[in-house]
């Protein structure tokens, strides 16, 4: 994936739709560093020392289209990872003190998250 992306370019790629009033030109920065994103922080496993992962944890591969890390209730943003074909998998076998992690990702490349409606 390249180190930037338009909005229109996720869009087309995974097929999701957005809010009608973003700025389809917009772009959208690829890091693989700490990112937040509202009410999502993505934080790189080695800032965290109390997180395990399950040693029967499912993986699966991220698709083009993206898999939902984390859906809003109400109408709001879903929050969806998307990456590459075979750069990143996903699973939620995590377990952390605070019971606050959704999930972890295991890449070959920087994985983009995207808001989407």
């Amino acid at each position: 994936m390249p180190t930037t992306l338009t909005l229109a370019d996720l869009t087309e790629r995974t097929g999701l739709d957005v809010l009608g009033h973003l700025e389809r030109e917009m772009t959208i920065p690829v890091i693989d560093g700490l990112q937040a994103q509202g009410d999502l922080i993505v934080i790189p496993l080695d800032y965290l020392a109390d997180i395990a992962i399950a040693p029967t944890a499912h993986w699966r591969e991220v698709p083009v289209t993206g898999i939902d890390v984390l859906r809003a209730a109400a109408g709001g943003n879903r929050h969806t990872l998307v990456a590459d074909p075979g750069a990143c998998r996903w699973t939620t076998g995590v377990r952390d003190r605070t019971g606050l992690a959704l999930g972890t990702q295991s890449t070959a490349a920087a994985a983009s998250r995207r808001a989407a409606t």
